[in-house]
Parts: C-alpha cells; structure tokens; sequence
C-alpha cells in the first residue's frame, strides 16, 4: 500500500486523540488547609447537633433541618423550594446561615415555609462580640480563621440578618464551641417565631439576648417545641 494510502488511512480511521493535561497535585499547603477544615467540621458538627437536640424536646410536628455540614448552601435553597408554602412547623438549622451565600434569600425562605407561629431554630457560628480579642484576630486572619473553623465564608453578625428578617420574637444565647485544636467558635443558639396570626405586616422585633443577663447556657423553648430529623 502507497504512503499516500496510508495516509488517508489513519486521517480517517485513526483521528488525532487530544490528552487533557493531568491536573497538577495540590500542594502541601493546601492539603493541611483542608485536613485542618475537615478536622473542625467533623468536631464542630457533633457539639452542634448536640446543641439542637437540646433545644427540641418530642413532640410531633413537620420539621425541616439545614445542616451545613450534610448539604451545601445551593442545597439549602433547593430544599426549601420543594416545601410547599406555610406547610411547616419548624425549621432547624446547623450553620446553614453562615454557610449560605444570600442570608437574605435563605431566611425569605424560611419565613415561606414556616406556618403562623411556626419557628426557627438555630445552632449557627457566628462573629465575636465587638471589641474582643477574638473578634479582632476573625477580622484581620480571616483566611486563617475559615480554614480553622472549617468555615466557607468569614465569620458573620448573624443576629443583625436575623433581626432584619422581622420574625416576631428573637430569642437567643451566645456561645462558644470548640473547634481544631480547641480553637473557640462563637455560635449563637436559639429560635425566632413568627407572627401566630399569620399578619403580614411585622411588627417591631422582641430580642431577649439571654447570655446577656446571666451565665451562659442553652435556652429552653416553650410550649409546642417539636422533635427534628437531619435532611441536609
């Protein structure tokens, strides 16, 4: 057979095969960064639901749980679109509003699903008191301080978006669990209702602060708390 042959044999049986170049290794730093992540989410996760299952005592109810550390923020809201308006008792979260890319978006959310009366519970990390020590070294070590705690975003004032979501009671304690190596987590843990006459329009935002009128310790709720399974 002819080279000219031959070469119009492989142009059209054997076209030219296009290798993806293989991805580079990561590098030492990255992969202590995410042992350290990994390390903190597994330790953080455990006080946290710890925490959460405290704050429900049994009672039947439809419950919804946002665990940052099953799920993902995209997760989150994906969720809480399959849940039909007003159709839920209770909402439960773990992280999920640190974790969530638009506090905002994912509260709106769970206002939507939540039944007049119906509550929000939270075990969520959260940004130091001002002032504090600890507060200083989550603002100028950031990045540092997300790959301790295992975090995704830096540390946030949750208790602002909460209160900007106008649930009618806010209620809440601060707290500080560890994380990798001990390193101390501030958390904020307690619950927000809504209006029980189901009255659009908000009133302004009762705010009790439990921790700060006392020892630390973990709220108790009232009356119709409600028990909770981990979806993610």
């Amino acid at each position: 057979m002819s080279s000219l042959a031959l070469s119009a044999l492989s142009l059209t049986d054997f076209p030219a095969v296009v290798v993806a170049p293989k991805p580079a290794a990561p590098s030492p730093a990255a992969r202590l960064q995410a042992w350290l992540s990994g390390m903190s989410r597994v330790r953080l996760a455990s006080a946290e639901r710890l925490q959460l299952g405290r704050l429900l005592p049994t009672r039947r109810g439809c419950v919804v749980t946002l665990d940052w550390h099953r799920a993902s923020a995209a997760g989150h809201l994906a969720r809480l679109a399959g849940v039909s308006d007003r159709s839920t008792d209770a909402v439960a979260t773990v992280g999920a509003l640190a974790a969530a890319s638009d506090v905002g978006l994912l509260l709106a959310e769970i206002k939507r699903v939540l039944r007049p009366g119906g509550r929000l519970v939270f075990v969520e990390p959260v940004a130091a008191p001002a002032g504090t020590r600890l507060r200083r070294l989550q603002r100028f070590a950031s990045r540092l301080w997300q790959v301790a705690s295992g975090s995704a975003n830096s540390p946030r004032d949750l208790w602002n978006d909460l209160k900007a979501a106008r649930f009618e009671r806010l209620d809440f304690t601060r707290m500080t669990l560890a994380g990798v190596a001990g390193l101390p987590v501030p958390h904020l843990v307690g619950e927000a209702t809504l209006l029980a006459t189901g009255d659009s329009r908000a009133r302004e935002t009762s705010v009790r602060d439990r921790s700060a009128g006392g020892p630390p310790g973990v709220p108790r709720l009232s009356g119709g708390d409600l028990p909770f399974a981990f979806f993610g």
